[in-house]
Order: structure tokens, then C-alpha cells, then sequence
């Protein structure tokens, strides 16, 4: 699928797949279950995409995947409300911890000193996971990260005067560009692995071809630090405009 109209079929494919894994996992109703709903079949297609050498579409499909978990996740928290939190690994921690920087303005979110070691450490630990399992461990992590993310964006939207407003609001640019980023490091990372196992991929595989990639994806994270530096906080007042915290 090309262009404009191919990318917006492919996230209403994707988008449908994310909402019946979700609905999947409330009915089965164990936390680890979800996320395993959501990623494993889309892994499977990402290994299909690279075996045949289309490492460039398979960023593209898990793009639109990572927009379809965005999008569906925090529409389901906003619908479910208080009974999706024993479903969401991490997520009523999470809310916790953004509402009350929301109230206080102090917090990891809006201070380089304490969110710089966390990121780096999940950038060490990502960067092994994809290398070890050909990025199956860390797209699961991944899952987790964006449903508990999708929990709070959710949460803030039922107390919200402009649920759409907050929706945009609280997913920054800076967590999208991080988003991004790891999309396309957990597609090239998982490269080596996949080639070394089949000899026959082996001589197809340049590094050459997919630097440029790799630079655009530690750009888009070093962007991601200089502007949650510079705008967390302008996002916190944004945020507040329309909302009203228990």
C-alpha cells in the first residue's frame, strides 16, 4: 500500500487489529495478556517484512502500528475508565506519578537531572533486548510503555472540559519523537539476529544502507530531551487550561 490513502487504510487495519487484541485482553482479563494480544501478531509481520528485505516498509507498517496503539489505547482508557487500571501494567503508577506533576509542577517530567539516567538506562536496555531477541522482548516493553502512556492521556481526558484538546496536549511532541525513534531502532536492531540465523539474508545485508535511519532515530531522541527540557512545562499550563484534577 502507497501514498496518503494506503498509510490512513493501513492504520484503520491496524487500528481494528489493536481494538479486538484490547477487547481480547479485557475479556481474558491478566495484565501480561494484553500487551502479548497487541504485539505478537504485528511482530510476525515485521519478521515477514524483513526476511523479504523490506526493512523500509517495516518501519512504515510499525509506525502505523505505534500510532494504532496510541490511538485506540487511550480511547479505551478514556471509555473503560477506573476498570481498565487493573488491566494496564504500570498504568495506575504512572497516572499517579503525571497527575502530580500536573498539580505541583515538580517531578521527573519536567527535570533533565532525573529523566536523563532513566532514559539512558532504556535506551541500554532496549538496544540489548532487540539485539538478543530480534527486538521481540523490547517491542513487548515497547507495548507495555505505550499502554500504560495511553492509560494516563486516557485518565486526564474523563476530567477534561476538551477531552480532543487534552488528547493533543498530552501526547507532547517530545514522547512522539521518542516513540518514533524506537519504532525504528526496534525494526533495525532486530536485523542482525534475524540475518545471522538465515545464511541466505546474510549477503543482502548492508549497514551502510540503514545508517541514515539509525542517525534520523538518535536524532529524533536527542530531540526528544532538548524539547521535553524546553517544553514540559509550557505543555503542564496547556494541559491545565482544560482540565480539572480530582
Amino acid at each position: 500500500m502507497k501514498g496518503i490513502g494506503g498509510r490512513i487504510l493501513g492504520v484503520g487495519v491496524l487500528s481494528l487489529w489493536v481494538a479486538g487484541a484490547t477487547e481480547l485482553g479485557r475479556i481474558i482479563g491478566h495484565p501480561w495478556g494484553l500487551p502479548v494480544l497487541q504485539t505478537l501478531p504485528v511482530y510476525g509481520w515485521m519478521v515477514w517484512l524483513l526476511r523479504r528485505g523490506a526493512w523500509r516498509a517495516a518501519i512504515g507498517w510499525m509506525w502505523l502500528w505505534a500510532v494504532a496503539l496510541g490511538i485506540v489505547g487511550t480511547l479505551w482508557v478514556y471509555r473503560q475508565g477506573p476498570a481498565a487500571a487493573s488491566l494496564v501494567l504500570h498504568g495506575e503508577a504512572y497516572r499517579r506519578q503525571m497527575f502530580d506533576w500536573l498539580r505541583t509542577g515538580r517531578g521527573e517530567e519536567s527535570d533533565p537531572r532525573r529523566f536523563l539516567p532513566r532514559h539512558a538506562v532504556e535506551l541500554g536496555a532496549f538496544t540489548v533486548a532487540s539485539l538478543a531477541t530480534a527486538s521481540l522482548v523490547s517491542m513487548h516493553g515497547g507495548t507495555v510503555l505505550m499502554n500504560f502512556m495511553s492509560y494516563y492521556v486516557g485518565s486526564l481526558m474523563r476530567h477534561s472540559d476538551a477531552p480532543l484538546c487534552t488528547f493533543l496536549m498530552a501526547w507532547p511532541v517530545y514522547a512522539v519523537l521518542r516513540v518514533l525513534a524506537y519504532v525504528v531502532l526496534g525494526v533495525l536492531l532486530a536485523e542482525p539476529l534475524l540475518y545471522r540465523l538465515d545464511p541466505r539474508l546474510r549477503s543482502s545485508y548492508r549497514f551502510r544502507d540503514r545508517r541514515p535511519w539509525l542517525g534520523l532515530a538518535l536524532a529524533g531522541l536527542v530531540a526528544d530531551v532538548l524539547l521535553k527540557t524546553w517544553l514540559a512545562p509550557h505543555y503542564r499550563h496547556w494541559i491545565l487550561a482544560h482540565v480539572r484534577l480530582p
